[in-house]
């Protein structure tokens, strides 16, 4: 793909001058400046000051006889502007980010096609870096199946001298299949925010939404889908369970069992409806409440998450039941559930099928485990860092939407993909103590 290079408007002698004042400005905050954003901290300054002399100018521009002043435009309407000097039709911005605005607006010069444009400011290195993953990536889709279906067709890139422009495939952000995008991705919850476990998703997401406005609501507060995905996976239930089960000095025979115990039990739960579930769940946790073996406060937090789907309450506390009835210290064992609980809550809202960030390609074992929208996914990331140097990077379900028709989970935002080589697959558990061994003697 070629990019396509269009000539801005240069600066006037006026703008210039402006801009000359502005640097000379900005020179005294160089030590703030080269820690906010390091080497890069010159191009930073010299796009603000083409940006701010820009504004200034238009600012002395739109004086009237009776001295208003029109207001300057926002950098989203610059971005708009942009896209509007290609001759794109019903532009309606769709989303923002930190360094650029996305539209959606449909091809003029007798394509008529809709598209989504990205806009990016220039300034540093982030938009000559951003150009590249697209193109990269776009190209790998002609090569590899699983690329194709996880990321976006790019259908043209024009650079300008103060913005690079994006075109690319529409994809619906209302689409049907979207819930499933949570399901497989991680979200913002799974870097921040949750450390709170006394403490339901939604009662959080209402905190920020509060503190911030409705653009601050930005976790996924139906966790239902990522946790039964969670617990059909034999092995990531075994393991969560296995957690869950060393905060009782459980010896492992003990433990084995009841994992054995559960997990022969985990088909017929989940698959079992809502109101049979519902029937089961409440005569445990009224069994354990009257036992005084957990605290109603302790399981709240934990069955508001998982409101959606009662299966998975059920779960639970049949898991917290075995653990009790095994249990030799029963006077300590509500004390013991609520930090088990606690535990099990932030493990929930941390993991799921696809990481955030990539220290390792996903093995075949983790690939053959998956579910199928999340192993194809891995397989086309895996073809990206081993096939094309291209590592991902803030892989999280605000960056990722649902292809219509084909159901396929499409990464958009590429922006901060870096580039290297093949990366190892994860260490077994064993080598990974072994590992750990050797690095502390050192």
């Amino acid at each position: 793909m070629k990019v396509k290079i269009l000539k801005e408007k240069k600066l006037t002698k006026a703008e210039k001058k402006k801009k000359e004042d502005i640097v000379m400005g900005m020179k005294d905050n160089k030590a703030y400046m080269k820690k906010k954003y390091g080497d890069d901290w010159k191009n930073v300054m010299y796009a603000t000051a083409t940006e701010k002399a820009k504004e200034l100018a238009e600012q002395d521009d739109d004086l009237y006889i009776g001295g208003s002043v029109d207001r300057i435009p926002s950098k989203e309407e610059r971005r708009k502007k942009v896209v509007e000097d290609l001759e794109f039709l019903q532009i309606k911005q769709i989303g923002q980010g930190n360094f650029g605005t996305v539209f959606r607006a449909t091809e003029g010069k007798g394509k008529y096609r809709d598209a989504a444009v990205k806009v990016i400011d220039k300034g540093g290195s982030h938009a000559k870096k951003e150009i590249k993953n697209y193109v990269t990536i776009n190209d790998a889709r002609k090569k590899n199946k699983y690329i194709a279906r996880h990321f976006p067709e790019v259908y043209d890139i024009f650079e300008t001298d103060d913005h690079a422009v994006i075109v690319m495939e529409l994809l619906d952000p209302s689409s049907a299949g979207m819930s499933v995008v949570g399901d497989f991705l991680q979200g913002p919850e799974s870097v921040y925010r949750v450390g709170r476990p006394d403490r339901s998703m939604k009662d959080i997401d209402k905190m920020y939404k509060d503190a911030y406005g409705d653009d601050a609501g930005l976790m996924k507060t139906d966790l239902t889908g990522r946790v039964k995905n969670m617990m059909l996976d034999t092995k990531v239930f075994s393991k969560l369970m296995e957690e869950f089960l060393k905060n009782f000095s459980l010896d492992i025979n003990t433990q084995d069992e009841i994992i054995k115990k559960v997990l022969g039990s985990s088909r017929g739960i989940l698959n079992a409806k809502q109101e049979v579930a519902k029937k089961n769940a409440r005569e445990i946790i009224s069994d354990l409440l009257q036992f005084g073996a957990i605290e109603a406060k302790t399981l709240s937090v934990l069955l508001k998450d998982l409101k959606a789907d009662l299966t998975l309450s059920w779960m639970v506390a049949l898991l917290v039941k075995e653990a009790y009835t095994a249990a030799q210290n029963k006077e300590d064992f509500p004390e013991m559930v609520k930090y088990a609980i606690n535990d099990l809550i932030l493990k929930i809202r941390t993991t799921s099928a696809v990481n955030v960030v990539y220290d390792n390609v996903y093995s075949d074992q983790q690939i053959e485990d998956a579910e199928p929208g999340a192993a194809s996914l891995m397989l086309a990331i895996n073809a990206l860092i081993n096939d094309f140097g291209i590592i991902p990077h803030d892989v999280h379900d605000k960056n990722a939407l649902v292809r219509t028709g084909t159901g396929d989970i499409v990464i958009v935002d590429v922006g901060n993909f870096k580039e290297g080589g093949p990366l190892p697959p994860p260490l077994s558990e064993n080598k990974r103590k072994i590992k750990v061994i050797i690095d502390k003697k050192r």
